[in-house]
Protein backbone atom coordinates (compact mmCIF):
# COMPACT_ATOMS: atom_id res chain seq x y z
CA UNK A 1 0.00 0.00 0.00
CA UNK A 2 1.59 3.05 -1.00
CA UNK A 3 0.70 6.64 0.30
CA UNK A 4 1.16 9.84 -1.34
CA UNK A 5 2.14 13.02 0.40
CA UNK A 6 -1.18 14.10 0.85
CA UNK A 7 -2.35 10.91 2.33
CA UNK A 8 0.84 11.21 4.60
CA UNK A 9 0.00 14.61 6.07
CA UNK A 10 -3.91 13.60 6.50
CA UNK A 11 -2.14 10.41 8.50
CA UNK A 12 -0.02 12.48 10.53
CA UNK A 13 -2.68 14.92 11.58
CA UNK A 14 -5.08 11.31 12.96
CA UNK A 15 -2.08 10.41 14.90
CA UNK A 16 -0.92 13.61 16.31
CA UNK A 17 -4.44 14.03 17.19
CA UNK A 18 -4.93 10.63 18.86
CA UNK A 19 -2.09 11.61 21.05
CA UNK A 20 -3.04 14.79 21.68
CA UNK A 21 -6.67 13.71 22.70
CA UNK A 22 -5.50 10.68 24.77
CA UNK A 23 -3.29 13.26 27.30
CA UNK A 24 -5.70 15.33 27.63
CA UNK A 25 -8.40 12.95 28.26
CA UNK A 26 -6.25 10.51 31.28
CA UNK A 27 -3.26 12.67 32.00
CA UNK A 28 -4.44 13.66 35.40
CA UNK A 29 -2.48 17.31 34.34
CA UNK A 30 -5.05 18.10 31.88
CA UNK A 31 -7.72 16.71 33.65
CA UNK A 32 -10.29 19.36 33.91
CA UNK A 33 -14.11 19.91 31.52
CA UNK A 34 -12.38 22.33 29.66
CA UNK A 35 -10.22 20.20 28.37
CA UNK A 36 -12.31 17.26 28.04
CA UNK A 37 -14.54 19.22 25.10
CA UNK A 38 -11.57 20.21 23.51
CA UNK A 39 -9.94 16.36 23.22
CA UNK A 40 -13.88 15.89 21.77
CA UNK A 41 -13.57 18.27 19.20
CA UNK A 42 -9.87 16.92 18.38
CA UNK A 43 -11.24 13.45 18.21
CA UNK A 44 -14.03 14.27 15.97
CA UNK A 45 -11.56 16.28 13.50
CA UNK A 46 -9.73 12.53 13.41
CA UNK A 47 -12.46 10.05 13.31
CA UNK A 48 -13.73 12.34 10.40
CA UNK A 49 -10.38 11.95 8.79
CA UNK A 50 -10.09 8.42 9.32
CA UNK A 51 -13.06 7.60 7.83
CA UNK A 52 -12.16 8.97 4.98
CA UNK A 53 -8.11 8.10 4.91
CA UNK A 54 -9.70 4.51 5.00
CA UNK A 55 -11.69 5.05 2.08
CA UNK A 56 -8.98 6.65 0.28
CA UNK A 57 -6.40 3.73 0.53
CA UNK A 58 -9.48 1.56 -0.45
CA UNK A 59 -9.81 -0.20 2.57
CA UNK A 60 -13.06 0.64 2.84
CA UNK A 61 -15.84 0.60 -0.11
CA UNK A 62 -18.00 4.43 0.34
CA UNK A 63 -20.66 2.18 -1.71
CA UNK A 64 -20.83 -1.37 1.34
CA UNK A 65 -20.83 1.51 4.12
CA UNK A 66 -22.79 4.32 5.21
CA UNK A 67 -20.73 7.12 6.73
CA UNK A 68 -21.45 7.92 10.37
CA UNK A 69 -22.15 12.09 10.20
CA UNK A 70 -18.80 12.79 13.22
CA UNK A 71 -18.36 16.21 11.17
CA UNK A 72 -21.20 17.28 12.48
CA UNK A 73 -20.23 16.77 15.96
CA UNK A 74 -16.96 18.69 15.42
CA UNK A 75 -18.48 22.74 15.99
CA UNK A 76 -20.85 21.47 19.14
CA UNK A 77 -17.92 20.04 20.94
CA UNK A 78 -16.30 23.11 19.99
CA UNK A 79 -18.79 25.01 21.07
CA UNK A 80 -18.71 23.59 24.85
CA UNK A 81 -15.13 24.02 25.06
CA UNK A 82 -15.46 27.87 23.92
CA UNK A 83 -18.19 28.05 26.65
CA UNK A 84 -16.43 26.61 29.65
CA UNK A 85 -12.74 27.88 28.54
CA UNK A 86 -14.41 31.41 28.88
CA UNK A 87 -16.91 30.36 31.73
CA UNK A 88 -20.02 31.49 29.95
CA UNK A 89 -23.38 29.90 30.85
CA UNK A 90 -25.30 27.27 28.87
CA UNK A 91 -28.25 26.06 29.31
CA UNK A 92 -29.24 22.12 29.57
CA UNK A 93 -31.65 22.67 26.64
CA UNK A 94 -28.83 24.79 24.00
CA UNK A 95 -26.33 21.77 24.98
CA UNK A 96 -29.27 19.19 23.56
CA UNK A 97 -30.35 21.22 20.81
CA UNK A 98 -26.81 21.13 19.87
CA UNK A 99 -26.47 17.08 19.16
CA UNK A 100 -29.97 16.97 17.47
CA UNK A 101 -28.65 17.75 13.85
CA UNK A 102 -26.41 14.77 14.17
CA UNK A 103 -28.94 12.24 15.44
CA UNK A 104 -30.96 13.30 12.41
CA UNK A 105 -28.32 13.09 10.09
CA UNK A 106 -27.35 9.22 11.14
CA UNK A 107 -30.77 8.50 10.70
CA UNK A 108 -31.56 9.51 7.42
CA UNK A 109 -27.92 8.32 6.31
CA UNK A 110 -28.85 4.82 8.00
CA UNK A 111 -32.69 4.94 6.43
CA UNK A 112 -31.09 5.87 2.77
CA UNK A 113 -28.30 3.16 3.10
CA UNK A 114 -30.69 0.43 3.76
CA UNK A 115 -32.91 1.72 0.52
CA UNK A 116 -31.78 3.21 -1.92
CA UNK A 117 -28.36 4.77 -1.49
CA UNK A 118 -29.05 7.54 -3.44
CA UNK A 119 -26.03 10.04 -3.69
CA UNK A 120 -27.73 12.99 -4.55
CA UNK A 121 -28.80 12.46 -0.47
CA UNK A 122 -25.34 12.29 0.38
CA UNK A 123 -25.15 15.61 -1.31
CA UNK A 124 -28.05 17.48 0.99
CA UNK A 125 -26.20 15.42 4.20
CA UNK A 126 -22.97 17.70 3.25
CA UNK A 127 -24.22 20.74 2.35
CA UNK A 128 -26.38 20.27 5.49
CA UNK A 129 -23.49 19.67 7.73
CA UNK A 130 -21.18 22.41 6.30
CA UNK A 131 -24.16 25.31 6.76
CA UNK A 132 -24.77 23.99 10.29
CA UNK A 133 -21.30 24.04 10.89
CA UNK A 134 -20.72 27.65 9.90
CA UNK A 135 -23.74 28.57 11.43
CA UNK A 136 -22.41 27.69 14.70
CA UNK A 137 -19.15 29.14 14.14
CA UNK A 138 -21.25 32.75 13.33
CA UNK A 139 -22.40 32.10 16.79
CA UNK A 140 -19.64 31.17 18.58
CA UNK A 141 -17.72 34.74 16.78
CA UNK A 142 -20.81 36.56 18.44
CA UNK A 143 -20.14 35.05 21.99
CA UNK A 144 -16.77 36.15 21.99
CA UNK A 145 -17.10 39.36 20.51
CA UNK A 146 -19.67 39.99 23.82
CA UNK A 147 -17.09 38.56 26.31
CA UNK A 148 -15.13 40.89 24.74
CA UNK A 149 -17.02 43.73 25.75
CA UNK A 150 -16.68 42.24 29.78
CA UNK A 151 -14.58 44.29 32.18
CA UNK A 152 -11.76 42.16 33.92
CA UNK A 153 -11.64 42.89 37.31
CA UNK A 154 -9.27 41.53 40.30
CA UNK A 155 -11.34 38.69 40.90
CA UNK A 156 -12.04 37.60 37.81
CA UNK A 157 -9.09 36.72 34.32
CA UNK A 158 -10.35 38.15 30.95
CA UNK A 159 -8.78 35.28 28.80
CA UNK A 160 -7.41 36.38 25.81
CA UNK A 161 -9.16 35.25 22.64
CA UNK A 162 -7.73 36.82 19.72
CA UNK A 163 -6.71 32.82 18.87
CA UNK A 164 -10.13 31.73 18.73
CA UNK A 165 -11.03 34.32 16.63
CA UNK A 166 -8.46 33.08 14.30
CA UNK A 167 -9.16 29.31 14.83
CA UNK A 168 -12.97 30.30 13.74
CA UNK A 169 -11.82 32.59 10.82
CA UNK A 170 -10.26 28.88 9.46
CA UNK A 171 -13.45 27.19 10.44
CA UNK A 172 -15.40 29.70 8.44
CA UNK A 173 -13.06 28.86 5.19
CA UNK A 174 -13.01 25.59 5.50
CA UNK A 175 -16.51 25.45 5.76
CA UNK A 176 -17.29 27.06 2.65
CA UNK A 177 -14.67 24.93 1.35
CA UNK A 178 -16.49 21.89 2.30
CA UNK A 179 -19.12 23.25 0.41
CA UNK A 180 -17.95 24.20 -2.75
CA UNK A 181 -16.18 20.57 -2.48
CA UNK A 182 -19.22 18.95 -2.15
CA UNK A 183 -21.41 20.64 -4.71
CA UNK A 184 -18.06 19.92 -7.62
CA UNK A 185 -19.31 16.26 -8.00
CA UNK A 186 -21.47 15.38 -10.59
CA UNK A 187 -24.11 13.07 -9.83
CA UNK A 188 -22.39 9.25 -10.07
CA UNK A 189 -18.67 10.83 -10.30
CA UNK A 190 -17.68 10.44 -7.05
CA UNK A 191 -14.17 12.05 -6.68
CA UNK A 192 -12.24 12.70 -3.47
CA UNK A 193 -9.40 14.64 -5.00
CA UNK A 194 -11.03 18.21 -3.75
CA UNK A 195 -11.85 17.02 -0.40
CA UNK A 196 -7.46 16.35 -0.31
CA UNK A 197 -7.42 20.32 0.90
CA UNK A 198 -10.08 20.18 3.14
CA UNK A 199 -8.72 17.20 5.28
CA UNK A 200 -4.97 18.41 5.26
CA UNK A 201 -6.79 21.60 6.40
CA UNK A 202 -8.46 19.73 9.34
CA UNK A 203 -5.10 18.02 10.01
CA UNK A 204 -3.32 21.55 10.29
CA UNK A 205 -6.16 22.62 12.35
CA UNK A 206 -5.53 19.71 14.95
CA UNK A 207 -1.96 20.94 15.92
CA UNK A 208 -3.45 24.13 15.48
CA UNK A 209 -6.06 23.35 18.24
CA UNK A 210 -3.83 20.68 19.93
CA UNK A 211 -0.54 23.66 21.03
CA UNK A 212 -2.53 27.18 20.94
CA UNK A 213 -5.30 25.78 23.35
CA UNK A 214 -3.05 24.72 25.50
CA UNK A 215 -0.21 26.66 25.63
CA UNK A 216 -3.17 29.55 26.56
CA UNK A 217 -4.73 27.49 29.33
CA UNK A 218 -0.70 27.63 30.61
CA UNK A 219 -0.63 31.20 30.65
CA UNK A 220 -4.25 31.60 31.90
CA UNK A 221 -3.22 29.00 34.70
CA UNK A 222 -0.05 31.19 35.41
CA UNK A 223 -1.87 34.01 35.45
CA UNK A 224 -4.25 32.67 38.03
CA UNK A 225 -1.38 31.26 40.49
CA UNK A 226 0.48 34.89 39.68
CA UNK A 227 -2.31 36.02 41.25
CA UNK A 228 -2.75 34.01 44.18
CA UNK A 229 0.24 34.75 44.96
CA UNK A 230 0.05 37.76 45.03
CA UNK A 231 -2.86 37.86 47.22
CA UNK A 232 -1.15 35.54 49.35
CA UNK A 233 1.65 37.92 50.00
CA UNK A 234 -1.01 40.99 49.99
CA UNK A 235 -2.73 39.53 53.07
CA UNK A 236 0.31 38.23 54.79
CA UNK A 237 1.59 41.99 54.53
CA UNK A 238 -1.84 42.88 56.06
CA UNK A 239 -1.57 40.05 59.08
CA UNK A 240 1.95 41.49 59.77
CA UNK A 241 0.63 45.36 59.44
CA UNK A 242 -2.06 44.14 62.08
CA UNK A 243 0.06 41.81 64.35
CA UNK A 244 2.78 44.88 64.26
CA UNK A 245 0.00 46.96 65.66
CA UNK A 246 -1.22 44.56 68.23
CA UNK A 247 2.44 43.77 69.46
CA UNK A 248 3.07 47.58 70.36
CA UNK A 249 -0.20 47.60 71.77
CA UNK A 250 0.63 45.21 74.21
CA UNK A 251 3.97 46.69 74.54
CA UNK A 252 3.16 49.70 75.22
CA UNK A 253 0.21 48.50 78.15
CA UNK A 254 2.84 46.19 79.62
CA UNK A 255 5.32 48.93 79.97
CA UNK A 256 3.51 52.23 79.41
CA UNK A 257 0.76 51.83 81.56
CA UNK A 258 2.93 50.06 83.74
CA UNK A 259 0.59 46.51 83.55
CA UNK A 260 3.87 45.06 84.76
CA UNK A 261 3.30 46.70 88.44
CA UNK A 262 0.80 44.08 88.75
CA UNK A 263 1.15 40.45 90.13
CA UNK A 264 -1.48 38.92 88.40
CA UNK A 265 -0.27 40.42 84.54
CA UNK A 266 0.29 37.29 83.21
CA UNK A 267 0.27 35.41 79.31
CA UNK A 268 -3.67 34.55 79.91
CA UNK A 269 -3.92 37.80 81.34
CA UNK A 270 -2.66 39.39 78.57
CA UNK A 271 -4.98 36.32 76.39
CA UNK A 272 -8.36 38.27 78.05
CA UNK A 273 -7.12 41.77 77.58
CA UNK A 274 -6.43 41.59 74.15
CA UNK A 275 -8.65 38.70 73.23
CA UNK A 276 -6.23 36.78 71.55
CA UNK A 277 -5.26 33.10 72.03
CA UNK A 278 -2.32 32.99 74.77
CA UNK A 279 -0.42 31.02 71.91
CA UNK A 280 -0.62 33.93 69.74
CA UNK A 281 0.46 36.60 72.14
CA UNK A 282 3.27 34.09 73.32
CA UNK A 283 4.44 33.42 69.79
CA UNK A 284 3.76 37.69 68.95
CA UNK A 285 5.96 38.91 71.99
CA UNK A 286 9.06 35.79 71.06
CA UNK A 287 8.63 36.98 67.62
CA UNK A 288 9.28 40.70 67.81
CA UNK A 289 11.95 40.51 70.67
CA UNK A 290 14.79 38.38 72.35
CA UNK A 291 13.21 38.08 75.85
CA UNK A 292 10.29 35.56 75.94
CA UNK A 293 7.06 37.32 78.27
CA UNK A 294 8.03 36.13 81.36
CA UNK A 295 11.75 37.20 81.16
CA UNK A 296 10.56 40.75 79.46
CA UNK A 297 7.95 41.11 82.39
CA UNK A 298 10.60 40.06 85.21
CA UNK A 299 13.11 42.49 83.74
CA UNK A 300 10.83 45.46 84.11
CA UNK A 301 9.85 44.67 87.36
CA UNK A 302 14.25 44.29 88.28
CA UNK A 303 14.45 47.47 86.48
CA UNK A 304 11.66 49.34 88.99
CA UNK A 305 12.98 47.14 92.09
CA UNK A 306 16.10 48.91 91.23
CA UNK A 307 15.22 52.33 91.09
CA UNK A 308 13.80 52.25 94.68
CA UNK A 309 16.85 50.53 95.76
CA UNK A 310 18.94 53.08 94.39
CA UNK A 311 16.98 55.84 96.17
CA UNK A 312 17.31 56.35 99.50
CA UNK A 313 13.87 57.71 99.98
CA UNK A 314 13.39 53.92 99.88
CA UNK A 315 15.76 52.88 102.71
CA UNK A 316 13.15 52.71 105.01
CA UNK A 317 11.06 50.12 103.33
CA UNK A 318 11.99 46.13 103.47
CA UNK A 319 13.58 44.64 100.42
CA UNK A 320 10.27 42.12 100.24
CA UNK A 321 7.97 45.19 100.16
CA UNK A 322 9.55 46.56 97.33
CA UNK A 323 10.19 43.47 95.65
CA UNK A 324 5.83 43.18 95.89
CA UNK A 325 5.42 46.64 94.74
CA UNK A 326 7.42 46.06 91.52
CA UNK A 327 5.17 43.19 90.75
CA UNK A 328 6.97 40.09 92.06
CA UNK A 329 4.45 37.91 93.62
CA UNK A 330 7.18 36.82 96.54
CA UNK A 331 10.48 37.59 97.49
CA UNK A 332 12.03 34.04 96.25
CA UNK A 333 11.14 35.03 92.81
CA UNK A 334 12.10 38.61 92.92
CA UNK A 335 15.80 37.62 93.98
CA UNK A 336 15.36 34.37 91.70
CA UNK A 337 14.94 37.29 88.70
CA UNK A 338 16.81 39.91 90.24
CA UNK A 339 19.93 37.23 90.49
CA UNK A 340 19.71 36.82 86.57
CA UNK A 341 19.25 39.82 85.44
CA UNK A 342 22.13 41.67 87.46
CA UNK A 343 23.91 38.95 88.93
CA UNK A 344 24.03 40.18 92.40
CA UNK A 345 21.51 40.17 95.16
CA UNK A 346 19.02 43.26 95.95
CA UNK A 347 21.22 43.30 99.20
CA UNK A 348 24.71 43.09 97.22
CA UNK A 349 23.33 45.95 95.09
CA UNK A 350 22.28 48.04 97.61
CA UNK A 351 25.60 47.59 99.18
CA UNK A 352 27.32 48.96 95.70
CA UNK A 353 25.40 52.26 95.98
CA UNK A 354 26.10 52.54 99.36
CA UNK A 355 30.29 52.64 98.44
Amino acid sequence: MELNIYQVLILLGVLHGLIFSGVLLFHPKYASKTNRFLSLTVLCLVSSNIQYLLILLNLLQIQNIFIIPIEILIIPFFYLFVHKYLNLKISTIEKRVLFIPFFIALLLIILDYYSFNNFDFYKVYENSSSLYSLFLIVVIYFKIRKYETLKEDRNTIKLQVNWLKHLLIIGIIICLYWFYSINSFTVGKISFYPFYILWISISFLIYWIGYVSVFKAQITNERKQIRRQINKLSTNNKNREVSQELYTRIIYYIKNEKAYLSSELDLKHLANKFDKSPSYISQLINKNQELNLTDFISQLRVEKSKEMLLNPDFDKYTITAIALESGFKSKSSFYSAFKKFTQKTPKEFKSVRDL
